[in-house]
Formats: C-alpha cells, sequence, structure tokens
C-alpha cells in the first residue's frame, strides 16, 4: 500500500475517532423537526415496515433493515433482531410521532416516513443504524435527516456493530440466486451514457445504473475518474432479462445517490 493510501487511511480513522468522542450518547441528532402527526402502532412487520391502527402501512425512510425472508427463505443475519429491536424501541400498541417523506409513498404503496418515538425526540432510523441493524439508504427527495444518518452508520461501521460484521460481497461473487439490497465491492471498468441513463460497468457482470431524475445528484466528471478505482455500491440488485453473450451485464443495481457509491481505501 502506498504512502499516500496510508495516509488516507489514517486520516480517515482520526476523523472517525474524533467523532465518536464528540458524538452525545443518546440519539439526539435526529431530532423530529417540522410537521409530525401522532399515530399509534398496531404491529411491527419486519425492522423497516409497520402497519399503525389505522390500517396504514409505514414504510420507513432512511434504512434498509435485512429480511425475515430473505432469498434462500430464512431469515437473514439480524432480521430477528430488528425486527425485536423496532418492536421494543416502538412499542405494540403505542404512541409514536410520525414524519411523511418529501416522497410520501412506494410503489407498494406503503407510506414512507420518518418515525419517533412518543416524545418525538429518538429517531428510529438512528437508532438501528447505530446498533449495526440496518445500512443506510438514501432516496431522494427523502434526504431529511440525511447527515445525522451518515454520521450513525460511520460509527457503527468502525465498530464493527450488527451487520458490518460481514457487510459487502465482491462483484465477481454474485450468486444466481441473488437478490435484494446488497453492498458490493468491484472495479469499474467504464462509465458511459446510454439513452436516459450513466452507467457504471463493474467487474464480475454488473452495472450500475442512474437514471435521468437522480442524475443532478452526481458530477459526470467525478463518475468518470472512478474508471480503474474500486467502490463498493449499495442498493437493490436484480438480475436483467438479456441475451446471452449480448455484451451486456447479467445484473443491475440502481443508485439513486452519491452516498450509494464508496471508493475503496484499502
Amino acid at each position: 500500500m502506498s504512502a499516500v493510501c496510508l495516509l488516507k487511511k489514517a486520516l480517515y480513522r482520526i476523523a472517525i475517532s474524533a467523532f465518536l468522542l464528540c458524538a452525545p450518547l443518546a440519539w439526539s441528532d435526529c431530532i423530529a423537526e417540522g410537521e409530525v402527526e401522532l399515530a399509534r402502532l398496531d404491529r411491527v412487520i419486519d425492522g423497516d415496515t409497520f402497519e399503525l391502527s389505522d390500517g396504514r402501512k409505514v414504510r420507513l425512510i432512511g434504512v434498509n433493515t435485512p429480511e425475515l425472508q430473505g432469498g434462500s427463505g430464512f431469515p437473514q443475519a439480524h432480521a430477528r433482531d430488528a425486527q425485536q429491536f423496532a418492536s421494543s424501541f416502538l412499542g405494540t400498541g403505542g404512541l409514536l410521532w410520525l414524519q411523511v417523506g418529501a416522497e410520501s409513498k412506494d410503489r407498494h404503496g406503503r407510506w414512507l416516513m420518518h418515525v419517533f418515538d412518543h416524545a418525538g425526540r429518538a429517531s428510529l432510523s438512528e437508532a438501528l443504524i447505530s446498533r449495526g441493524l440496518a445500512f443506510q439508504a438514501v432516496h431522494p427527495p427523502n434526504l431529511a435527516y440525511f447527515e445525522c444518518l451518515r454520521q450513525a452508520e460511520l460509527a457503527a461501521r468502525l465498530s464493527g456493530l450488527g451487520v458490518w460484521q460481514a457487510a459487502s460481497f465482491r462483484t465477481s461473487s454474485i450468486a444466481p440466486q441473488s437478490s435484494g439490497f446488497m453492498l458490493l465491492t468491484g472495479q469499474v471498468l467504464k462509465v458511459s451514457r446510454g439513452g436516459s441513463s450513466w452507467w457504471l460497468e463493474l467487474e464480475g457482470d454488473l452495472v450500475l445504473r442512474i437514471d435521468l431524475n437522480n442524475q443532478p445528484y452526481f458530477d459526470w466528471n467525478t463518475l468518470q475518474a472512478l474508471v480503474g478505482q474500486s467502490i463498493e455500491a449499495r442498493g437493490w440488485l436484480v438480475r436483467r432479462d438479456v441475451k446471452p453473450n449480448s455484451g451486456y451485464a447479467n445484473w443491475k443495481m440502481d443508485v439513486y445517490h452519491p452516498a450509494s457509491i464508496r471508493m475503496r481505501i484499502n
């Protein structure tokens, strides 16, 4: 490893250590701000999905927790822990504060919301991330509390909590049955424009797509500079319907925000 890389790594660790020393013990950075509504919880479906007493289904903004029924049909690591923590944090049948996102519903018709405890002070998203029970998931335009969630994840990651014990996989090791939210690492081979999308081709038969709506969050020159670099990308992995030997990657991951792409230091 070069002296420059060692210096970058050392500075990164110093910055994170400074954050850990200065960060408050409570989840105070993500205190609810703006208009909120009081509601009653009916049940916790999993770590990031809930049902309210009025019948509304809620998808928690800013995080993705492990699935109770993963691609293998069995719970992913820490999925039950996330569900149990959310149940304890909110209290089944108890009151909680909700804040609707700038984009209010997902494609499944669930309400996209920030969720806080009955006092409106503790963010469930931050609490899950702080304990290593969730990854930060950034989906514009729902960017409220982005920075405090990012800091919470940096601390959990440095400490190797929960999902960070074995978080990412090489793009070359994508299994045929793979799907769902993943962290994948690999070298960027090419950055190109195609149709209305921007594409980052990675080793291991994977392509990252940035659609037209999210391109304003990215800088084209910065993306081009990633060619030859090893990066970590997070998002939902899907298998593409492409013809054999077509030259197109078999796997695709949509990325919505620069926070979904992280250059590897080591």
